[in-house]
């Protein structure tokens, strides 16, 4: 190092020091922690999402959408639109 906290190729920005763990800890391991819950009980979970993403896939073209609905106050607009799951089944999707 030729400066104070300079490599050769430029500066090391000092506010970020400190932050990489804190990185860490809200991103790699809340994601590991996520992979080993899909992975438990011989990944059950991993092979429940890919049947559901298979059936998507296989029917989405027999779903389709109802009438639409607005309904606004002086504050907000509520939506309602109806959604025919069909072949999909009504667990298939959240809101």
């Amino acid at each position: 190092m030729d400066q104070a906290g300079a490599g050769k190729h430029g500066a090391i920005d000092a506010p970020l020091l400190g932050k990489p763990r804190g990185y860490s800890e809200q991103h790699y391991l809340t994601a590991a922690a996520a992979y080993r819950g899909r992975a438990a009980n011989k990944g059950v979970v991993s092979r429940q999402v890919v049947d559901w993403q298979h059936a998507v896939d296989q029917k989405w073209s027999s779903a389709r959408f109802g009438d639409l609905r607005v309904e606004t106050s002086a504050d907000h607009h509520v939506f309602e639109v109806e959604i025919f799951l069909n072949d999909l089944g009504q667990n298939a999707g959240r809101v």
